[in-house]
C-alpha cells in the first residue's frame, strides 16, 4: 500500500486513489463497512484505512473498488432510494457531496473562476462544496430591502415570488469581478424565479456563464432557462436521470 503522504501533492480527484477516497466517505453515509465489503470484495478493514485516511490503495485496488461501485450500481441505489423524497435528497451530505462530485467532472477543464449560488439555503451549501472541488471563488446572493446608496458597491436584483412580493437579491461588486467565467449553482431548478434573478446578476457584471449546475430538475423547467443562458453554455441536472462519472 501507498503511504497516505502521497497524496499531498495530487489535485482534487485528479487521480484514482483520490477519487476512491471521496466516493468511500460518501458510500458511509449509506452503507456499513460489513456491507461495502460484500459489495467491494474489500475487507472492512482495508476499507476503515482508506476512508480514515491511514494508508491508500494501490492503482490496480482503486480501478476495482471503481468498478465495482459501478458494477453493484451503488451511487444509483442511493439516489433510488431517495428519489421521491427531495427534501431528504437536499439536507443529505452525502448526496450534496455527489453532486459537488459531479459537478467538478462536468466543469473541471471550463477554467470556472466564480462559483455563483442562487440564494436559497440548500443552493448556498451545494455551491460551497461545488466551489472546493473546483478551487473556484464563491459568491453567495443576499436578500436584502432596497436602499439606494446599496447600488455603488452591489448589483442588485428584483424578482417576483407569487403574485405579489417582490424580493431583490444582491451581490458586492468585488465578489464577482467583470467577465468572470461563472458556475451557476441551483438545487432545485425548478424553482425558477430566484434562478433568473441570479442569471441577471451575473449577466449584468458581463459573466461568461460556463454552466448552470442543478440537483435536481426536469426537462419544463430546463426548456423554461434556455433562453436566458449562453449559446456555449450547459445546462447539468444530475436528478431525475442521475448519472455519474467513474472514469
Amino acid at each position: 500500500m501507498s503511504s497516505i503522504g502521497d497524496i499531498n501533492n495530487i489535485d482534487v480527484l485528479t487521480d484514482v486513489r483520490l477519487r476512491v477516497f471521496n466516493l468511500l466517505r460518501v458510500l458511509k453515509f449509506f452503507y456499513s463497512f460489513k456491507e461495502l465489503e460484500k459489495y467491494l470484495e474489500v475487507p472492512s478493514q482495508v476499507l476503515w484505512r482508506y476512508v480514515t485516511f491511514r494508508s491508500s490503495p494501490e492503482k490496480t485496488t482503486a480501478y476495482k473498488i471503481l468498478n465495482k461501485i459501478k458494477e453493484k450500481k451503488l451511487i444509483e441505489n442511493i439516489v433510488s432510494n431517495l428519489r421521491e423524497r427531495p427534501h431528504l435528497l437536499l439536507s443529505n451530505p452525502g448526496i450534496l457531496e455527489l453532486a459537488a462530485i459531479k459537478a467538478f467532472d462536468e466543469f473541471k477543464k471550463d477554467k470556472v473562476n466564480v462559483v455563483l449560488s442562487a440564494p436559497d439555503s440548500y443552493s448556498i451549501a451545494l455551491a460551497s462544496l461545488i466551489s472546493v472541488y473546483l478551487k473556484s471563488r464563491l459568491c453567495i446572493p443576499s436578500r436584502m430591502p432596497y436602499v439606494r446608496e446599496l447600488s455603488n458597491n452591489y448589483i442588485i436584483e428584483p424578482y417576483l415570488m407569487g403574485s405579489s412580493l417582490i424580493e431583490i437579491i444582491a451581490i458586492p461588486r468585488e465578489c464577482l469581478p467583470l467577465r468572470s467565467r461563472v458556475l451557476i449553482v441551483v438545487a432545485n431548478i425548478q424553482i425558477l424565479e430566484p434562478l433568473l434573478a441570479t442569471i441577471n446578476l451575473a449577466l449584468k457584471r458581463h459573466a461568461d456563464i460556463v454552466g448552470i449546475f442543478s440537483l435536481i430538475g426536469s426537462k419544463e423547467a430546463i426548456s423554461k432557462i434556455e433562453y436566458k443562458r449562453p449559446s456555449k453554455s450547459k445546462i447539468v441536472v444530475t436528478l431525475p436521470s442521475y448519472s455519474f462519472n467513474l472514469k
